[in-house]
């Protein structure tokens, strides 16, 4: 409660990597009165589809800030942050990185809708797809990842991605029966 004060400084300063300790500060002590102005940071609406995108620096650290404050909500409100997070990956597709990070299982049908979209549709899904997925998230999902891998209508890309997160995920008795199915 005493450093509560000083985060919230930190999170109102003007310089992006002030406002970036702020936030991971913040998200590492739950620091409830921060929560707030974190959810503003978020909301913010993306002037730029990546940080790349954006021609100053002064833009590109706004990015990452935001991006940021996304990724603390992931990780502090989980579930209650998806609809956001689904928000903002489509407008800035990196966000969709974070739905892999930290809300896989929440996730994954909406991967899997992006990844038979369009073309910044599957942007997204790529994005969610190429994310470390945590070990428990993906062993957790194994029998769902199974069925898109299964399913022949689904995107080729999305049953590869899976297809390695799969074999990741899976004992070596397992690794084996899948082995015999894709012989047979």
């Amino acid at each position: 409660q005493n450093i509560e004060p000083i985060l919230l400084r930190f999170l109102q300063e003007d310089e992006p990597a002030s406002v970036i300790f702020g936030i991971k500060a913040a998200l590492r002590l739950r620091a409830p009165t921060t929560l707030p102005i974190i959810r503003k940071i978020a909301r913010r609406a993306f002037k730029n589809a990546t940080a790349g995108d954006a021609p100053l620096l002064s833009e590109r650290n706004a990015w990452w800030v935001q991006y940021e404050a996304l990724a603390a909500l992931a990780q502090w409100e989980k579930g209650d942050a998806l609809p956001l997070l689904k928000r903002k990956a489509i407008e800035a597709p990196p966000v969709a990185r974070l739905l892999g990070l930290f809300l896989w299982a929440e996730s994954l049908p909406q991967i899997a809708h992006w990844a038979s979209g369009g073309r910044a549709d599957a942007q997204r899904a790529a994005e969610a797809l190429n994310a470390p997925v945590p070990a428990a998230a993906l062993r957790a999902t194994r029998e769902t990842m199974l069925g898109y891998l299964r399913d022949p209508k689904a995107a080729a890309e999305l049953r590869h991605k899976l297809a390695l997160k799969i074999g990741m995920s899976s004992t070596a008795t397992e690794v084996g029966a899948l082995l015999k199915e894709y012989e047979a």
